[in-house]
């Protein structure tokens, strides 16, 4: 039997299209939802906090369900991923991941010693264990720089810093409001174009390889930008998919990851490409969508299918251009908005996801990716077409959408 820790609708439908037999542990706000998509909700259990060993490890117990009942344990959450391959540890069960190789994809010092020791390019950084304490005289970087939690997700904390006093008042700041120890990662602002990387691996090759450019860097939405990509195209690009094939290949192997799936972030500096940060999961956004639109494969379900030994889905490319974006509007209470079918109706547009309504508040899009009115993909006949049709309907939305200031 399956054991699946953490929620998300996407998992919940891979699981029923390969009909396995499972249990899911989820949060339990997440409860309601999970119940609902689930074919037995029995069979989903529910704990204050997911990633509490031992709250999982009860609810399992309770439900009457030994250490013996799973065979496999499973998340699609980067920040389950240490918990989750700890009880497979303590289950003797199969997991994507071995303790060792979930806390490189986690932590992002681990992650780029593992880089450097394999001769890949990176930019130089530091771990500040202490946010309250006294920085060295000298720090071993230069800035610019970026300033994140050192096992942090989706831009959340992560903010650009230009000097050292800036910094020193940003970690005060952070000390002051958090009340809690943190331990942070400064690492080198890197300037060139950034890159996403989301595909399939199975004994160690890469199965399927995805690569797109994002519109802003993921650290733009701190000023306000939009976040979004689009794929290029393998047939198109084949110089940049054989030398990113290699980077990958070598990071994953460096990081143990032989079977799932992989979103890998890259900067390009010239010729170059430097190594910015990768988890063992599906990328965020719209990426297992676009993924899904550009090379027939679901990431999710590839993921499962690799841990409980499926053949992968061989994949099938889409010729025409194919890209996500996130809607924005400002902060406060939203007033007027346009509706689902209206972006449906709009050029190029394939899917839409929104997240306000009149009556309801829009957060301010500065506090990290996760911040969005919502999430669109498109499939038009070139790049050039597809990127027109994005502005478009970025600047429509936004046109259209009455906010009153909190």
């Amino acid at each position: 039997m399956l054991l699946v820790v953490g929620w998300k609708s996407l998992i919940a439908s891979a699981l029923e299209r390969l009909d396995l037999d499972y249990v899911i542990v989820v949060d339990l706000e997440d409860l309601g939802s999970a119940r609902a998509c689930a074919a037995d909700a029995r069979r989903v259990l529910s704990v204050g906090d997911c990633r509490d060993v031992e709250q999982v490890l009860s609810a399992v117990e309770r439900a009457g369900f030994g250490r013996s009942s799973f065979d496999t344990v499973y998340t699609g959450s980067e920040a389950l991923l240490v918990p989750v391959a700890a009880l497979a540890e303590l289950f003797a069960a199969k997991c994507l991941v071995s303790v060792e190789s979930a806390l490189k994809f986690r932590d992002k010092s681990l992650q780029k010693s593992a880089v450097r020791a394999a001769g890949l390019a990176t930019s130089r950084a530091m771990v500040i264990d202490d946010i309250a304490g006294a920085l060295p005289s000298r720090l071993p970087i230069e800035f610019p720089a970026v300033l994140k939690p050192v096992a942090g997700v989706s831009s959340l904390m992560t903010v650009r810093v230009d000097s050292r006093a800036e910094l020193e008042t940003l970690l005060s700041v952070i000390h002051t409001r958090s009340g809690r120890p943190v331990t942070f990662y400064l690492e080198e602002f890197s300037a060139g174009d950034e890159y996403h990387v989301d595909g399939v691996v199975r004994e160690g090759s890469l199965r399927v390889l995805g690569v797109s450019r994002y519109l802003n860097k993921p650290l733009q939405c701190r000023d306000g930008a939009v976040i979004g990509s689009y794929v290029l195209d393998p047939d198109a690009h084949p110089e940049i998919y054989s030398r990113i094939h290699d980077i990958a290949e070598t990071c994953l192997d460096e990081f143990g990851l032989m079977d799932g799936v992989f979103h890998l972030e890259l900067f390009k500096d010239g010729d170059s490409y430097v190594f910015g940060e990768c988890g063992a999961r599906p990328g965020g956004g719209f990426i297992v969508q676009t993924m899904k639109l550009k090379f027939g494969i679901d990431l999710y379900e590839e993921q499962i299918r690799a841990l409980v030994g499926a053949e992968p889905t061989p994949p099938k490319v889409n010729p025409n251009a194919i890209g996500f974006t996130m809607l924005a509007a400002a902060p406060g209470s939203i007033v007027k908005a346009p509706r689902v079918n209206e972006v449906l109706e709009r050029r190029s547009v394939r899917d839409a996801v929104l997240n306000i309504e009149p009556g309801g508040v829009m957060p301010d899009m500065r506090g990290g990716s996760i911040h969005r009115a919502g999430l669109v993909t498109l499939e038009a006949g070139d790049d050039a077409a597809l990127l027109d049709s994005m502005n478009d309907l970025v600047g429509w939305f936004s046109d259209n959408v009455n906010v009153l200031p909190a």
